[in-house]
């Protein structure tokens, strides 16, 4: 788990969110769809929130195991920072 940090999108990427859904055009000409949970996780990172304060908010709104909920959170990161949606600080 990335606990502590700071998680900065780039702000030359373009994002639709179409509420349970949301679409992020990213480099390449390609695009990444994001479902109902991971979009409401991106548009926590979008708030300013770390993962640590993501999954406190998921743990809190559904019954799910901490250990899913960590492993989601890290592999939605790892995706955006790999096609380049969140950049480094």
């Amino acid at each position: 788990m990335q606990k502590n940090e700071s998680l900065r999108l780039n702000p030359n990427i373009t994002i639709l969110d179409r509420k349970k859904r949301i679409d992020i055009a990213v480099k390449g000409g390609e695009s990444i769809t994001l479902n109902n949970i991971a979009a409401e996780s991106f548009r926590y990172i979008q708030a300013g929130k770390g993962p640590d304060e993501i999954v406190k908010i998921i743990l809190n709104e559904y019954d799910v195991d901490r250990q899913i909920v960590e492993e989601d959170t890290d592999e939605l990161i790892d995706m955006l920072k790999k096609y380049g949606v969140i950049i480094d600080e």
